[in-house]
């Protein structure tokens, strides 16, 4: 029985990861935009209800409360809602409301992460069903809304911040499959091709910050396994010496590198006008450091940058606990990497849960949303907790 209600909620996350993907579907974003919805899909009702299911389904308080850390944000979670009162009882200001149901979408994630009880053969699976559901959407994009493999001057590609992210997550899976792949050369070649032509994909659709993102994480990822072997240096130079070589014989992937980070900002803010809006945030910030927006009206526009976003919204106070959930699950992330290395498989969901995170340095709901773009990464990441918590009791 037991073995057979896990194969079911494996069943049902395969089936909830496929309408992540087809969410993206240039059909159905053109059906829901012409319904009027500005945000979200035909498809996201559909999400919440299977992502809900899945939940219900790995419910288990008693092996939920053998992590410290799901512990740990439940009660950071509980004390956000606490807060969030607060604010409302004083200023009558609900939009700390998005913010918990963003989070609390995030630690359900995680904790189904936590009880899923997958072996080594169903993750990879996992992480190969998602990285091609994704990818092959993501090529959708391309064909119809971009028209071909080309740099448009403008932005095509609909709900790209989401799918960028959720493409270089899969991309960085299929990173991490590669490197823990031995004795098979040809699944290490389809990763391998898996791998440019995702990262290809996420340079037409001009994703510059997940894109930005994928390659800092590639070294790290790389610092890690080879500074273990006191090689990190021969390796580096290697990727200097390929990338030189590549740009200088073959002008035309450099030119298609360089159009998709800067086409149509030559000359201009190639931030978008994110580095001003932050700089109008500090400022904003410093004259109303503990209440933010809740004690003084502000003109301030869209700041994309989530923690700076978060206190200008809420002052340092209120946004407290929501800075502490986002900073303990950050360090535990950055840490467990670099203690627990590259060789395990499951040790993936700390370094994809690296990704939302570096984005939310220039994206305002990064790494908790939007929508449903990170919930992958927090299974992950769940997935991750539970097999280091298996690890150290079965040596214990």
């Amino acid at each position: 029985m037991n073995l057979f209600w896990r194969s079911l909620r494996y069943l049902v996350l395969l089936y909830l990861i496929f309408l992540f993907a087809y969410a993206s579907h240039p059909d159905i974003i053109d059906a829901s935009r012409a319904l009027g919805m500005e945000s979200g899909t035909v498809l996201s009702d559909d999400i919440l209800k299977v992502f809900a299911i899945l939940f219900i389904m790995c419910l288990n308080i008693k092996s939920f409360f053998r992590s410290g850390v799901i512990i740990g944000s439940v009660v950071i979670f509980f004390t956000v809602i606490v807060f969030f009162l607060l604010v409302i009882s004083r200023y009558n200001d609900f939009r700390m409301f998005e913010d918990i149901r963003s989070i609390g979408i995030c630690l359900a994630a995680t904790m189904i992460g936590w009880q899923l009880g997958l072996n080594e053969k169903k993750l990879r699976f996992l992480l190969f069903f998602f990285t091609c559901c994704i990818g092959y959407v993501t090529y959708l994009q391309v064909v119809m809304n971009v028209g071909g493999f080309e740099i448009a001057d403008t932005y095509l590609t609909d709900n790209k911040n989401s799918l960028g992210a959720m493409l270089a997550t899969g991309v960085f899976t299929m990173v991490f499959l590669q490197s823990n792949t031995h004795g098979n050369g040809l699944k290490r070649l389809l990763y391998v091709l898996m791998i440019l032509s995702f990262t290809v994909l996420l340079l037409t659709i001009r994703a510059r910050t997940a894109t930005a993102t994928l390659v800092l994480l590639f070294f790290f990822f790389y610092y890690q396994k080879f500074s273990r072997r006191g090689s990190f240096f021969l390796f580096f130079l290697g990727i200097i010496i390929v990338v030189s070589a590549t740009f200088v014989f073959f002008p035309l992937f450099r030119e298609y590198v360089w159009n998709s980070f800067v086409q149509n900002y030559e000359g201009g803010d190639i931030t978008s006008g994110r580095m001003e809006r932050n700089l109008e945030g500090l400022r904003f910030l410093s004259d109303h450091l503990w209440g933010g927006e809740l004690e003084a009206e502000s003109n301030l526009e869209w700041i994309h940058n989530y923690p700076l976003n978060i206190w200008c919204s809420f002052g340092l106070f209120f946004s407290f606990p929501i800075m502490l959930y986002y900073t303990v699950t950050l360090c535990l992330s950055f840490f467990r990497s670099c203690r627990l290395g590259t060789s395990d498989i499951f040790n993936v969901g700390y370094f994809a849960m690296l990704i939302p995170f570096v984005i939310s340095m220039a994206e305002p709901t990064y790494p908790f949303g939007p929508g449903t773009a990170t919930v992958f990464n927090f299974i992950l990441f769940g997935i991750a907790l539970k097999n280091t918590y298996a690890e150290h009791h079965l040596i214990n």
